[in-house]
């Protein structure tokens, strides 16, 4: 009777707690995903006031900023852009509704 008692609440509560963990798994996954990636001209707007692209790329050779190649085009990440922002005290964020 116990087993048969056992048996019937794991089989009615694991699809449950199984699909709880997947959702979690797919939520986190999402999140790692939506990082966004900037142009060089997007992330020259980010800054106020506004920088060149020549400043982009020395900011990368100075290690401020790093650059990744996607497709053969340079990119950045967001979250990235926004530390280098904190690093470069002379710049500060563009404010989002400018």
């Amino acid at each position: 009777m116990t087993d048969l008692l056992l048996t019937s609440i794991r089989d009615a509560i694991l699809p449950e707690i199984q699909q709880l963990i997947e959702s979690a798994f797919k939520k986190q996954s999402a999140e790692t995903l939506a990082e966004k990636f900037l142009s060089v001209d997007a992330a020259q707007k980010m800054f106020e006031p506004k920088v060149s692209r020549g400043t982009i790329y020395n900011w990368v050779e100075a290690g401020y900023l790093t650059s990744y190649v996607i497709g053969g085009r340079r990119v950045f990440k967001y979250s990235e852009v926004l530390e280098a922002v904190q690093k470069i005290k002379k710049y500060s964020r563009k404010s989002e509704a400018a």
